[in-house]
């Protein structure tokens, strides 16, 4: 298990990250997310030993911060190319061999998979190959954490795809944590367990599919003017918009009360929208202002 307590840190007395606390359990995802300068990369250095800070960092009850033998356990994907500009695939696997318990059976079926040339230096390659190239790294690294830094950023469609299957599939055959951050919202729906939303501490955290069942978006239409407001006074709305009489509202709350309550007044017309997991950070940054 990941476990961060109370973890703060300022650069340049410019505070980035105060009191974050959080835990990750061994075998979950993860989705780490919040706007632009929420600390997000800054945690994930926190995390990996990178920065030093104040507060407490454990994996599995073990201090992560200037412990090698943690560290060797974690693996950082960055948003950005972190090989030597000379470096090839032939080099770096060696590398691979001394710090970490690497797969390279594994590894070789993976670049196989997406025809990278391991001869070929990796500074030439594409953003989204270069970014391939470090999660076929990570993946046969064996992990017992995975730290990825906008997971999916470069990647085409085919190949995001690629990588959620050997995310999960990985899943499957280890133990390993992964703590993701990403501003592809949409991407992290199908593969995280849990959430936590960040600004400089975190927000909110929870189950991806117990908060989206918890958050309800319907629209309803009434032929008469109807105060939907004050039917849903007893509950929790986060945003509501009408046009004419045509009305949506998004609410917490049991949705059948929910559903009685807008009932009562004899809609015309009654729907219950999906709500996406962007949309639950939508909402949820609008009940923190």
């Amino acid at each position: 298990m990941l476990r961060i307590e109370n973890c703060s840190k300022s650069i340049h007395d410019f505070e980035i990250l105060r009191n974050c606390n959080l835990e990750l359990e061994s075998g979950k995802v993860m989705g780490l997310v919040g706007v632009n300068g929420a600390g997000k990369t800054t945690l994930l250095k926190c995390i990996m030993g990178i920065y030093d800070f104040e507060g407490k960092i454990t994996l599995n009850d073990q201090i992560i911060y200037e412990n090698e033998n943690v560290k060797s356990k974690v693996i950082y994907v960055q948003d950005s190319n972190i090989f030597p500009k000379d470096a090839t695939i032939k080099t770096i696997i060696e590398l691979y061999h001394q710090f970490y318990d690497f797969n390279e059976s594994l590894f070789r079926n993976y670049i196989n998979r997406f025809h990278l040339d391991e001869n070929k230096k990796i500074s030439t390659f594409s953003k989204g190959m270069q970014r391939l190239t470090a999660l076929c790294f990570a993946f046969a690294a064996n992990p017992e954490l995975l730290l990825l830094d906008e997971a999916f950023d470069g990647l085409d469609p085919k190949s995001r795809l690629e990588i959620k299957r050997m995310l999960i599939s990985e899943l499957e055959e280890s133990n390993m944590s992964v703590l993701i951050s990403s501003h592809a919202l949409r991407e992290l729906e199908d593969i995280c367990d849990d959430y936590a939303i960040l600004d400089k501490h975190i927000l909110l955290e929870g189950n991806v599919t117990e908060s989206m069942e918890n958050i309800n978006r319907i629209q309803v239409v009434y032929d008469k003017e109807v105060d939907v407001l004050n039917r849903l006074i007893d509950f929790e709305v986060v945003d509501y918009k009408q046009t004419g009489n045509v009305h949506v509202v998004v609410v917490r709350g049991d949705v059948e009360a929910i559903e009685n309550k807008l009932r009562e007044d004899h809609p015309v017309y009654y729907e219950k929208l999906n709500v996406s997991f962007e949309e639950l950070f939508i909402y949820s940054n609008k009940e923190d202002q």
